[in-house]
């Protein structure tokens, strides 16, 4: 189970060789951490991502839920993955926590906060024709060194999904952290796919278990209050990721991207925890880069 702890939005269409048509698609007791943290350098460049899992139940985060004035918000069942996503890239930081549904990977709502080379801070309420934003930017450096609360130039609106969907589940590039460790890869082939809506865009991402691959890692494992250094090579689950628009003959002009990454990205997975070993694809100006895993908190 997903423990406590501290941190848009899918239905999963399931294939694969090992997965039976009423299998969960999504199942948080497959996750054995909490807590991952990853690190990637390549030239003069240097990039760290965080995640951070917990269960909540719906009681406790009703009150945290926006209101929308346009469309349905998605409601929560009777409980709600918690995800704390922390992420410095190319100079650009990044807090996000996302509300997820635990089954399905749907997000309800996202509160982000950028710092860096842009300051801003973005709400989302995810419904069931678009993601409604509230969204507050510094008019000043001087105001941009205070609380985002102070922050005056404010908008708000629906971003309406630009094409007609056969689910209301729709995520963003980050919860595929989560989607990822709790989906149901067994076998070589099994594959699911997710709608993800980025810079008004939908993408068709699909993720398609590829074997294995043996993998070094060297990172620091927490264990309560036991912490170890783990260096070993593991027969680590190799995953692909494939982002294509919705709509195949749109102009692929703002491609898919997870963790800043594009193109192929493939993800190696510890077959016993679930938690990214590895996650590699092409960044900008740079070419290929892999994040590796630094440091866990497992149960």
């Amino acid at each position: 189970m997903v423990r406590t702890v501290i941190a848009v939005c899918a239905t999963l269409l399931l294939v694969g060789n090992a997965v039976a048509d009423d299998a969960p698609a999504l199942d948080p007791s497959r996750i054995g951490w909490t807590s991952v943290e990853l690190a990637a350098s390549k030239f003069f460049l240097s990039a760290s991502a965080t995640v951070a899992l917990a269960t909540r139940e719906r009681e406790r985060i009703a009150a945290a839920l926006l209101t929308p004035p346009e469309g349905t918000p998605l409601a929560p069942g009777p409980n709600v993955v918690e995800m704390h996503y922390d992420a410095m890239l190319t100079g650009q930081r990044t807090v996000m926590t996302l509300l997820l549904d635990p089954p399905t990977g749907a997000s309800l709502q996202t509160v982000l906060v950028d710092s860096g080379r842009r300051s801003r801070e973005r709400r989302w309420r995810f419904t069931d024709i678009g993601g409604y934003h509230w969204t507050r930017r510094p008019v000043s450096e001087r105001q941009a060194a205070r609380p985002p609360a102070e922050w005056m130039d404010r908008s708000e609106g629906l971003r309406p999904y630009p094409h007609p969907l056969p689910t209301t589940a729709v995520t963003e590039p980050a919860g595929l952290v989560y989607a990822l460790a709790a989906a149901p890869l067994q076998a070589t082939g099994d594959r699911f796919e997710i709608i993800a809506f980025s810079r008004r865009r939908l993408h068709r991402v699909s993720a398609e278990l590829r074997g294995t691959v043996e993998t070094s890692v060297d990172y620091r494992a927490r264990r309560g209050s036991a912490v170890t250094r783990e260096r070993q090579r593991i027969q680590a689950l190799r995953i692909e990721l494939r982002g294509a628009p919705w709509v195949a003959d749109e102009a692929d002009d703002e491609p898919f991207q997870f963790l800043g990454l594009s193109g192929s990205i493939e993800v190696a997975l510890d077959p016993a925890t679930r938690m990214p070993l590895t996650i590699s694809g092409t960044a900008p100006y740079v070419g290929r880069v892999t994040f590796r895993l630094r440091a866990a908190t497992l149960e």
